[in-house]
C-alpha cells in the first residue's frame, strides 16, 4: 500500500473550504479561543508536531479556557475532498483533555465523511493522546467530492445544561490517504 498526502496543514488555503460551524451556542466560547490566537489555524505553543509547523485546533491550544456551553455545542472543519481511489483516509491528531470534564458531560473527538460519524475518541480529564490510527473506509464511497469534517463537541443531557467547562484542544496535523 502506497500513502499519499491529501493536505498537510492547508485547510482553508487551495482546493478546499474550511468552515467553522456550531450549534446552539453563539460561539462565545470557541471564537474567543481563536480571537486570542489558541484556536484555529495556529503554530501550537503545547504541542510540536511531527508533519508541520501550523495545525487546525479545534477548542483551545492554551489550558484553563471555560466558557459556557450547551448540549451538543460543536466547532467543526470541513472540506471538500475528491479520494480518488484511495482506501482509507487516517489524520495525524492530538487531543488534550480538560483538568475535569462538566458534570454529566464529556468532550468528543469525530471524524465525518458527508455528515456520517466514521470515527470517534472520548476525551479524558487530564490526558494527552496522540492519534495515528483515527480515519475512515473510503472503500464504500462513490467517486467524486466528499466532504472530511471533524469534530469537536460536548455531549450531555440538554435537560442539565448549560454547562460551564473547561475546553480541552483537538489539534489535526496532517491528513494521508492509503492507495491500491
Amino acid at each position: 500500500m502506497g500513502y499519499g498526502t491529501t493536505w498537510g496543514s492547508s485547510w482553508g488555503s487551495g482546493g478546499g473550504v474550511a468552515s467553522l460551524v456550531g450549534s446552539t451556542s453563539d460561539f462565545g466560547p470557541f471564537l474567543a479561543a481563536i480571537a486570542r490566537g489558541h484556536g484555529g489555524r495556529i503554530q501550537p505553543e503545547n504541542w510540536t508536531t511531527p508533519d508541520a509547523d501550523y495545525v487546525m485546533c479545534l477548542g483551545s491550544d492554551v489550558p484553563g479556557h471555560f466558557g459556557k456551553f450547551n448540549h451538543e455545542d460543536r466547532i467543526d472543519v470541513s472540506q471538500e475532498v475528491d479520494f480518488e481511489t484511495g482506501l482509507i483516509v487516517r489524520c495525524s491528531a492530538r487531543i488534550r483533555g480538560p483538568s475535569a470534564m462538566p458534570s454529566g458531560a464529556s468532550w468528543w473527538a469525530r471524524l465525518l465523511l458527508d455528515g456520517v460519524e466514521f470515527a470517534r475518541r472520548k476525551i479524558e480529564a487530564g490526558r494527552t493522546r496522540d492519534l495515528s490510527d483515527m480515519g475512515a473506509n473510503l472503500t464504500h464511497l462513490n467517486p467524486g467530492t466528499h466532504v472530511l469534517t471533524f469534530r469537536l463537541q460536548l455531549q450531555g443531557s440538554p435537560a442539565a445544561g448549560p454547562y460551564l467547562a473547561e475546553m480541552p484542544a483537538f489539534y489535526l496535523d496532517s491528513i494521508s490517504v492509503d492507495l491500491p
